[in-house]
């Protein structure tokens, strides 16, 4: 039993769950909630509202999941062995019914949430995003890059969630005011997307013997790990340059930056690109991959706090 739902955990990625739900609670606190109240203007959500929206996310991200693992259990057997979950710990039925549930509970509280705070012309987002995660599954995670784009852009606008729920509440506040919170959501999206496309890259290199296995036509299986490096090298480049940017041309001054986002964020992006440029073989990116999401825990937790430093001390 305590295996069942160790595996069923692991199915899930938990911790993933976790990270994702702080993060849009993070996001909303100190990008918009901390500003509003400056200017003295309330938030229509609040701090219990904005986790159950997490929770609907980190539902419907842990029925990706599921699904994704389904629908993997060919290239997981070449690349997990007898680590992989589905087929193995849970059988596929009891995943489809947990895919099911897990579908039916995120789209019900987030019907309540929307009706609640009367933002149902917003609910749309649940479907849509639900039947993008079931076709990145089915289909689009075995194409060269147009699946590991559509998760990137999936990952990137979850942070932005909080900006509808507080769209009302906005217009009340000045535009320079506005104009500072919408760029920093969408700064911090955007590096969201970014390390998520990256991520994509190195782990579809890494799963290059079961991807073959499987007939997926990824791009380093139809390209080759050379050129595949090349383009997660120019992302994470991209991402240094942009956090060096930030340093330089936003109000804070330098110092905090160097103490917030330099040693959190920039030098280990720094180390990745080490990794990737002396990387030749699959095996080697797996340390890659796993840099890479540490990057992304600390980018969603230092990237808002430096930005939300700006607008408190400058707005």
């Amino acid at each position: 039993m305590f295996s069942i739902a160790s595996g069923f955990l692991r199915l899930i990625r938990l911790p993933n769950l976790v990270i994702t739900a702080l993060a849009l609670w993070l996001h909303w606190f100190l990008l918009l909630r901390l500003p509003l109240n400056q200017a003295g203007i309330a938030t229509a959500f609040g701090h219990g509202s904005i986790a159950c929206l997490g929770l609907v996310f980190a539902l419907l991200m842990g029925a990706g999941f599921i699904i994704n693992d389904i629908y993997d259990m060919q290239i997981d057997a070449v690349n997990k062995g007898d680590k992989r979950i589905v087929g193995n710990l849970i059988p596929v039925r009891a995943a489809w019914l947990a895919f099911y549930i897990l579908l039916a509970v995120a789209a019900i509280l987030a019907l309540v949430i929307a009706s609640y705070f009367n933002k149902t012309g917003f609910f749309w987002i649940f479907p849509v995003v639900a039947l993008l995660l079931v076709i990145y599954s089915i289909w689009l995670k075995k194409t060269a890059f147009w699946g590991n784009l559509v998760i990137a852009i999936l990952c990137g606008s979850v942070l932005l969630i909080p900006l509808a729920t507080e769209s009302e509440t906005l217009s009340s506040l000045s535009i320079p005011g506005r104009f500072l919170i919408f760029k920093n959501f969408f700064i911090c999206a955007f590096t969201g997307g970014l390390l998520t496309l990256a991520r994509e890259l190195v782990k579809d290199i890494e799963d290059i013997p079961g991807d073959q296995a499987g007939q997926a036509r990824t791009l380093p299986v139809l390209y080759g790990i050379g050129p595949s490096k090349a383009i997660a090298f120019l992302l994470t480049f991209t991402l240094v340059l942009l956090a060096c940017f930030l340093m330089f041309k936003t109000e804070n001054p330098f110092w905090r930056g160097a103490l917030i986002i330099l040693p959190g964020f920039i030098l280990p992006l720094v180390y990745v690109l080490y990794r990737l440029f002396k990387s030749t073989t699959p095996r080697d990116f797996h340390p890659i991959a796993n840099l890479l999401k540490l990057c992304m825990v600390s980018g969603m937790t230092l990237l808002p706090l430096y930005l939300a430093q700006e607008h408190l001390w400058n707005g």
